[in-house]
C-alpha cells in the first residue's frame, strides 16, 4: 500500500488527548485510535525526543476473565535538564554544562493486590496504598505539590470516578463497580471526604514531601506553566467521565484547601517539565462473581437495557490501570521530530486512495511490536528509532538527488 504523509497540524496534542488508554489503546495526535498488544513485563518507547522520552511497562493480570487483562502498569520518563550556565572565570571551555536528566518511575507497589491500605493509618497515601513515584532514586507516595527543580514539578492526588478522566473504553454500566470500590466497599470508612472531618491542611505545610524539596518551592521556575493543582483539575473538566457531579468536591477542595489530605483508591499525576506536561490516572478494577451477582446482570452472561451493558459474571478481574497522556507541548517540542509508538502518530499516513490511516496499527507505527522494546524504565535506545533514521537519511539522499537532476 503506497502513503503519503502530512506535517503534524495546527491542532496540539493537548487537544487531542494522546496518549495511552485502558487495555491498551493508542490515541495518537492526529486522531488515531489502535490497539498496541504488546508484551507482558515487557518495556515500549512510546514517546522520545532530544528532551524526553517516556517508557510503559506491559503486565497482564492472569485474574481476570472475560476480558483483556493486559494493562500498562509502569511509566518512566527520562527529563533532560537545562542548561547551566558555567562561571564566566571557569577555565573549562564549554560555555554551558548538560546537567544528569530527571529520571521518574510512576509504578504500581504490588501488582498482585488491589487496594492494599495505607502503611500508616490515617495518613493519606496514594491510590490507598498501590501507587508510588521515583524521582531521581527517591520515592514519593503520599499525595502533594513537588517543585523537584527548575525544570520538574510533579502534583499528585488521590480522585474517585466523576472527577476522573474519561478513558477510550469507558461505559457506565461496565465500570460502575470500580467507583463503588474506590470509595466505599474497599475503604473501609476512609473513602474521598466531600466536605465534613479530617485536616484542612494543605501539602505544603504537611510532613508528605521530603524535606530536602521544601526549599524550592520559592525559588524562580522554567516550567511550562505556573498553574495551582486546582487548576489543573478544572482544565480536566471537559474530560471528565461526569463533571457535574465532580464539581461540588472541587469546591469543597478549593474552600478548605485540602485535596492533598483526601484519600481514595484512584490517583491522577502531573509531571511538569520546561517542554511537556505528562497525566497519569492511576485505577484499580476489583470484579468478584458475588459482587457482579448482587450488582450487575446475575446471570454469567452480559445483558444490554436500554443501551447500557450490564456484566455477567463471566467477567472477573483483579488489576491495575495506568493510562497517561501527553496533555501540553512547548512549539519548539512540537517542531522536533518525534519517536516512538505515540511519537509516530505526529504525522498523518495516507492510504493509495487518499484517505488518512486512522487504526490500522501496522500502516500508522514503521515497525513491529518488538522494534519498539526497551530494556528498562529510562533506556533511550530502540530500533524503531533507528529505523526512522534510515527512513529519514533514505529521504534526504532522494531530495538531494532529484534537486540535482533538476539542476
Amino acid at each position: 500500500e503506497t502513503l503519503r504523509t502530512a506535517q503534524v497540524a495546527n491542532e496540539t496534542a493537548e487537544d487531542l488527548g494522546a496518549g495511552v488508554e485502558g487495555d491498551p489503546v493508542i490515541l495518537g495526535i492526529q486522531k488515531q485510535a489502535f490497539d498496541f498488544e504488546g508484551t507482558s513485563n515487557t518495556w515500549y518507547a512510546n514517546f522520545a525526543s532530544r528532551e524526553l522520552q517516556w517508557n510503559m511497562k506491559y503486565h497482564h493480570f492472569d485474574s481476570c476473565t472475560g476480558e483483556n487483562g493486559m494493562y500498562v502498569t509502569s511509566m518512566g520518563y527520562t527529563i533532560q535538564r537545562e542548561r547551566e550556565q558555567q562561571d564566566e572565570e571557569s577555565p573549562v571551555a564549554l560555555e554551558h554544562e548538560l546537567k544528569e536528566p530527571h529520571q521518574v518511575l510512576v509504578s504500581i507497589n504490588d501488582e498482585s493486590q488491589v487496594f492494599p491500605g495505607c502503611d500508616v493509618p490515617g495518613e493519606p497515601c496514594l491510590s490507598d496504598g498501590s501507587l508510588q513515584i521515583n524521582v531521581d532514586g527517591v520515592t514519593i507516595t503520599k499525595p502533594g505539590d513537588y517543585f523537584i527543580s527548575n525544570d520538574l514539578r510533579i502534583i499528585a492526588f488521590n480522585t474517585w470516578e466523576a472527577c476522573a478522566r474519561k478513558w477510550h473504553d469507558f461505559d457506565e454500566g461496565i465500570h460502575k463497580h470500580d467507583d463503588l470500590l474506590n470509595n466505599k466497599a474497599v475503604h473501609r470508612n476512609r473513602k474521598l471526604r466531600n466536605g465534613s472531618g479530617g485536616s484542612s491542611k494543605s501539602s505544603s505545610s504537611s510532613s508528605s514531601r521530603p524535606s530536602f524539596w521544601d526549599s524550592l518551592l520559592r525559588r524562580p521556575r522554567a516550567l511550562l506553566s505556573s498553574k495551582t493543582a486546582l487548576e489543573f483539575i478544572r482544565d480536566d473538566r471537559p474530560h471528565m467521565v461526569k463533571p457535574l457531579e465532580c464539581s461540588p468536591w472541587l469546591e469543597t477542595r478549593t474552600i478548605r484547601n485540602d485535596l492533598f489530605v483526601q484519600n481514595g483508591g484512584w490517583s491522577n499525576v502531573y509531571i511538569e517539565t520546561r517542554d511537556a506536561r505528562f497525566q497519569v490516572q492511576h485505577r484499580q478494577v476489583q470484579k468478584t462473581r458475588e459482587e457482579l451477582q448482587g450488582g450487575d446482570s446475575g446471570l454469567a452472561e452480559d445483558i444490554v437495557v436500554e443501551g447500557m451493558l450490564f456484566e455477567g459474571t463471566q467477567h472477573t478481574c483483579e488489576a491495575h490501570v495506568l493510562d497517561g497522556w501527553l496533555a501540553h507541548t512547548t512549539q519548539s517540542l512540537k517542531e522536533e521530530r518525534w519517536e516512538g509508538i505515540l511519537g509516530e502518530t505526529q504525522v498523518l499516513k495516507y492510504n493509495a486512495g487518499g484517505s488518512p490511516i486512522t487504526t490500522n496499527r501496522w500502516a500508522i507505527l514503521v515497525g513491529a511490536d518488538e522494534d519498539y522494546e526497551v530494556s528498562h524504565a529510562f533506556d533511550t535506545e530502540f530500533a524503531a528509532k533507528i529505523m526512522n533514521d534510515q527512513i529519514q537519511r533514505a529521504l534526504q539522499q532522494r531530495q538531494t538527488l532529484t534537486r540535482t537532476a533538476d539542476e
